[in-house]
């Protein structure tokens, strides 16, 4: 549970420790390139007209503009709940993360495999609209109320999820590049939690320590309902079983990714609510 600021630092730092892991990999080993380049080919394979215009929905859902609006409500929601120095650090956290994505994509550019045929640029990790989707999902769920986690929290990641699925699939960025997003994300989101815990057990006499076993029933609903969510897209598309058999780095590295959001998403979830 990150209810300390030590934890939460610990937790920004481990972030920080898997993007360089990412990077190593991706970049340096030979197979870690061509897993990344063939999972891209599964993405891209499942194109289809409607699949590729319901994709660049939700992924223009977290382009400048949206993202903008977004981080304005975020923020003025955290302060009118729970105060300046929340909302600051709200703010921090979306700005933040994206700004470094930024500044990252430029220092880490690199022509990877046979990135032109699938119009991938050099300037692609960590990606933006990545890291943009996991910043207002780990805000949205560290602001939202108590009792609202839950439901929060299972749509933030599937948001998180479907901008990450969705650039993919349309040939904008490879795998790693989303993964490298989301840990930026998570990387700002909990390094400045624990700034902001920190700065609170200073300043003022500590709060008295709640209980809050309501967290592990939030991540429980959060993993039921991607379970659930599974269970009703094998239901749909019956054909998905056999194309993860006939494209096996695909399936193994999809996985990852949604595994991935869970375990931030639920990491975030541990955070004590103000109130």
């Amino acid at each position: 549970m990150l209810d300390t600021p030590r934890r939460l630092l610990s937790a920004a730092a481990a972030c920080v420790v898997a993007l360089m892991a990412l990077l190593v990999v991706v970049y340096e080993s030979e197979r870690g390139a061509v897993a990344d380049e063939r999972a891209l080919e599964g993405f891209g394979e499942l194109q289809r007209p409607r699949l590729v215009e319901l994709a660049d929905a939700v992924a223009n859902a977290a382009d400048p503009a949206p993202f903008a609006l977004i981080t304005v409500v975020l923020v003025l929601f955290a302060v009118v709940r729970s105060g300046v120095v929340r909302g600051l650090g709200a703010g921090t956290i979306l700005v933040g993360a994206n700004v470094t994505t930024q500044v990252l994509k430029p220092i880490l550019a690199n022509p990877r495999g046979t990135f032109g045929e699938y119009g991938v640029a050099a300037e692609a990790f960590p990606s933006g609209h990545a890291t943009a989707a996991m910043s207002i999902a780990l805000v949205a769920v560290v602001v939202a109320p108590r009792r609202l986690r839950p439901l929060v929290a299972v749509g933030a990641a599937g948001f998180a999820l479907a901008v990450g699925f969705s650039i993919t699939a349309l040939d904008w960025h490879f795998p790693s590049d989303v993964a490298g997003g989301y840990l930026v994300a998570a990387a700002w989101c909990f390094g400045v939690l624990g700034a902001v815990r920190t700065y609170e057990h200073r300043r003022a006499a500590p709060e008295a320590r709640e209980e809050r076993p309501a967290w592990r029933l939030a991540a429980a609903a959060l993993l039921v309902a991607l379970v659930v969510a599974s269970w009703l897209a094998l239901e749909r598309l019956p054909r998905v079983t056999g194309y993860a058999e006939g494209h096996t780095t695909f399936a193994v590295v999809a996985a990852a990714t949604a595994a991935l959001v869970v375990v931030l998403v639920g990491a975030a979830l541990t955070v004590p609510a103000r109130r």
